[in-house]
């Protein structure tokens, strides 16, 4: 079958709009470079008048900040069913003593870390025991998401991980995420770590003049006028998955709007339907066992759609 359309994974980048970003982060006289990340962290929480949201550097920077902020235990951060750059993270704080060197006051307890599209699995809907059994402490969720409308409907949890790096609704010039939080003391320790603590890595003293701090406020502008557009951006990709699981029901198509991978459609791996997507080179990730997920962006047009109903039907007959 000829294909009259390129296939990619990932909207491109505005460039005149990350150009204007650049000059606009590289012209700053700010002492303090975190103007636009302020104004991001607003942003966030501006329905959500109860949180607070601390802005870091991508997925590893803010677990890192949950190790630093959890208690002086080696097991304080537990990581279910999110991704394996969290655990990596945990893991590389605990053995790099880093908790060690970190100091004030923590506000304790117990993280478990889980992901939107797990989490029932993880971490039941009753939430199970708040208190571990065996040492008393206060557990804590905190659910990785990597869209904003992803926000509202995690808002049970004690605090949340918006891994901005993995969306599709937003667009994102480098790794960026943004812890959210209703507590007052959980949001001053977490930008204690931010801005002054040497454990927290290269945001070390560059918070004053460093090149890193012009590059974080040169991604939170970049998201901040991303986020204009944002709600026509994700009505349009909730459109696209919308046909393609009525398009695709025959090969049990689940919409899956926010993953690490990429929010797209869920099919079964081993279905015709999958075949002939990866003979007209769709680019497919693998998911759950014994599914794959077609990643949808907001970059895709009507040609694409026609394009992937079309495959439906050279897969006539698809099994599960």
């Amino acid at each position: 079958m000829t294909l009259s359309v390129t296939w990619t994974v990932r909207q491109p980048l505005d460039a005149a709009r990350l150009e204007e970003c650049v000059w606009a982060a590289a012209r700053s006289d700010e002492f303090i470079l975190k103007s636009a990340s302020e104004q991001l962290e607003d942003r966030l929480t501006r329905d959500l008048p109860e949180w607070q949201a601390v802005g870091v550097s991508g997925l590893a920077g803010a677990v890192l900040v949950l190790t630093l902020s959890a208690e002086d235990d080696a097991n304080a951060v537990v990581v279910k069913g999110a991704e394996a750059t969290a655990s990596a993270a945990v893991a590389a704080a605990v053995r790099s003593g880093a908790r060690r060197l970190s100091v004030g006051d923590r506000p304790g307890g117990r993280w478990v870390v889980t992901d939107v599209t797990t989490r029932e699995q993880q971490w039941p809907a009753d939430h199970g025991a708040r208190t571990d059994a065996t040492t008393e402490r206060t557990r804590r969720e905190v659910v990785v998401v990597r869209e904003p409308s992803s926000i509202a409907a995690v808002t049970d949890a004690d605090a949340i991980l918006l891994d901005l790096s993995g969306a599709q609704e937003v667009r994102v010039a480098g790794e960026l995420a943004v812890l959210l939080t209703r507590d007052d003391a959980t949001a001053a320790c977490w930008r204690a770590l931010r801005n002054h603590g040497q454990p927290v890595g290269r945001r070390f003293h560059h918070e004053h003049v460093g090149v890193n701090a012009r590059v974080d406020e040169l991604n939170a502008r970049y998201v901040l006028a991303e986020l204009a557009e944002h709600a026509d951006r994700a009505d349009r990709l909730r459109g696209m998955r919308g046909e393609l699981v009525g398009a695709w029901s025959d090969a049990g198509a689940q919409d899956v709007p926010d993953a690490a991978v990429g929010g797209g459609v869920a099919i079964g791996a081993r279905s015709r339907l999958a075949a002939a997507l990866a003979d007209a080179g769709v680019s497919v990730r693998p998911w759950h066992p014994g599914r794959v997920l077609v990643p949808v962006h907001g970059g895709w047009g009507p040609d694409h759609l026609d394009v992937l109903r079309d495959l439906q039907v050279v897969a006539s007959g698809v099994a599960r």
